[in-house]
């Protein structure tokens, strides 16, 4: 499958697996997420790190400040110039900044004010799951309804 039809085959998956962006729980997106990158390859992108997935967390401007936790699935396409291959799919999951980040104590946890973490294979999962077990900033919401969930693709290279 090519790297523009990775946003309709995931709400695809979301709908066989009886869910949809909106109620989304982080948890729950992240797991079906991993499952998508584990099961469907990008086809034209490039063989070295073409196509990743990460998970984040952080401060973000979205919308007004907000803190953010998403995964990113990473596309770099082959046979263009760098400054033209990049890419991503991106589900992320929004909450108040105050009561999440300050009431909430995360500001004290270790990581913070923000991570990453990136595999660039299916068989590299093991560590990003290990970063999200031990990431209290992410722990802290995974279970907890977001105010905003969002899943879209980025086109950084300007066509499709």
């Amino acid at each position: 499958m090519k790297i523009e039809d990775r946003y309709t085959e995931f709400r695809r998956k979301l709908r066989t697996a009886g869910k949809k962006v909106t109620g989304l729980l982080p948890n729950e997106g992240f797991d079906l997420f991993q499952q998508f990158y584990e099961s469907e390859r990008a086809i034209d992108a490039q063989t070295e790190q073409g196509d990743g997935l990460a998970v984040y967390f952080g401060m973000s401007r979205d919308g007004g400040m907000v803190y953010e936790v998403g995964m990113i699935r990473s596309f770099r396409r082959s046979g263009v110039s760098a400054h033209e291959a990049n890419a991503r799919l991106r589900l992320s999951f929004s909450y108040p900044f105050v009561d999440t980040v300050i009431n909430g104590g995360l500001d004290n946890m270790p990581g913070w004010p923000e991570g990453n973490k990136f595999c660039w294979t299916p068989g590299d999962q093991t560590e990003l799951n290990s970063f999200i077990s031990s990431s209290g900033p992410i722990q802290a919401v995974l279970t907890r309804p977001p105010r905003a969930t969002k899943l879209r693709l980025e086109n950084l290279w300007g066509v499709f």
